[in-house]
C-alpha cells in the first residue's frame, strides 16, 4: 500500500523550493531592470544566482528522493486524459526547475567567469546562448507552475484534500 503524504524530507524540499522560486522570479525582474552600476545590481544578481543555486540543488535532492522513497500514488479520482497530464505537469515541472537552475550557470560558464554566484555580473556576457534559453524557459516555467496550482486548487476545493500529501491540510 502507498503512503498518503509524501515523506517529510520532499514536503520540506518542496515548500523550500517553492519559497525560493517565489524569491527568484521578482528579484530576477527587477535586477534585470537595473542599470549596470547601481547600487542594488550586484546585490540583487548575487541573491538571484544564490537562490538559483539552491533551487537546483533541492531539485537533484527532490529527484533523487522521489526514485528512493515511497510516494503516494495519485489521487483515485484523477484517472484518464487527467492522470496523464498530472505526470506531465510534475515531469515537466523537475525538467523546467532543471533547466532553469543549469541554463543560469551556464551563463557563467559561457562567459568564462567560473561558477561562483558571487561573481560581479558586469563581468557577465548576456549575449551568450545560455542567456537568451534562461529568460525564455522562465516563461515555460511560469506556465507550468499555474497549472500545476490550477490543478491542486481545483482539486482541493472539488475532491479534497490534496494538499494534506505535501504536509498542509487536515489529512485522512
Amino acid at each position: 500500500m502507498s503512503p498518503t503524504r509524501y515523506p517529510r524530507v520532499m514536503q520540506a524540499l518542496h515548500w523550500l523550493t517553492v519559497l525560493a522560486v517565489v524569491l527568484l522570479f521578482p528579484v530576477g525582474y527587477v535586477m534585470a531592470r537595473i542599470e549596470f552600476g547601481s547600487p542594488l545590481k550586484t546585490p540583487l544578481f548575487r541573491l538571484h544566482a544564490f537562490l538559483g543555486y539552491a533551487v537546483l540543488i533541492m531539485t537533484v535532492l527532490r529527484l533523487y528522493y522521489k526514485f528512493r522513497a515511497p510516494q503516494p500514488a495519485p489521487p483515485a479520482e484523477v484517472r484518464g486524459a487527467r492522470l496523464a497530464l498530472y505526470r506531465l505537469v510534475h515531469a515537466l515541472l523537475y525538467v523546467g526547475l532543471l533547466l532553469m537552475g543549469l541554463s543560469g550557470p551556464s551563463v557563467f560558464l559561457q562567459s568564462g567567469v567560473g561558477l561562483s554566484p558571487w561573481v560581479d555580473p558586469g563581468a557577465l556576457n548576456f549575449k551568450v546562448p545560455a542567456a537568451a534559453l534562461h529568460v525564455n524557459f522562465k516563461y515555460a516555467l511560469l506556465a507550468l507552475i499555474g497549472v500545476h496550482i490550477v490543478g491542486v486548487v481545483s482539486y482541493q476545493v472539488a475532491k479534497g484534500d490534496v494538499l494534506s500529501r505535501m504536509g498542509l491540510g487536515r489529512g485522512r
